[in-house]
């Protein structure tokens, strides 16, 4: 005899699983995909990370989708999916990628060298007791020999506005 998919389910997956199906049906609220055997996950017409369109319009029927778990109600027998979610995550995770790469700090938005100087252009700083938009501060300091993609090899952030090298 073949187990109860809903004793089975909670055991497989997860909140925050990224699982793969096929969408099988429409709802006027939105789609239903394909999770296990024959349990359907809702990717509710707000989760399928597209504002105010019919679900024909997004994705056809047969189609395999990539979506979160978003909800898991064995008891309710009731799965909720998200491609909006994994949507932002695969947004975060790129961002994350990018911050880690940059040379100089996370306060820098970027270097230039002009011959033996670099001028550096940190984030605007906002002041709260000011309704002026910031302007960035654009500073000349010496030239850095060698930049890994994490450190800055002779130098050191003194302040938001300030790169130093250390013989300084």
């Amino acid at each position: 005899m073949k187990e109860d998919p809903w004793v089975v389910i909670p055991r497989e997956y997860k909140i925050g699983d990224e699982i793969e199906g096929q969408v099988v049906r429409y709802v006027p609220y939105g789609v239903f995909v394909k999770v296990y055997d024959d349990i359907n996950g809702l990717i509710h017409l707000s989760e399928l990370g597209v504002r105010g369109t019919n679900p024909h319009d997004v994705v056809k029927i047969g189609q395999m989708v990539k979506a979160k778990i978003i909800l898991l109600d064995a008891r309710g027998r009731k799965i909720g999916l998200s491609v909006k979610a994994l949507k932002m995550d695969e947004k975060r995770k790129k961002e994350a990628d990018m911050a880690s790469k940059s040379s100089v700090s996370d306060d820098v938005t970027r270097k230039v060298e002009v011959g033996d100087k670099a001028v550096v252009v940190p984030k605007a700083v906002v002041n709260p007791k000011t309704t002026a938009s910031p302007k960035p501060v654009v500073e000349k300091v010496p030239a850095v020999k060698a930049i890994s993609e994490k450190k800055v090899s002779n130098a050191k952030v003194v302040s938001r506005k300030t790169i130093m090298s250390d013989g300084e």
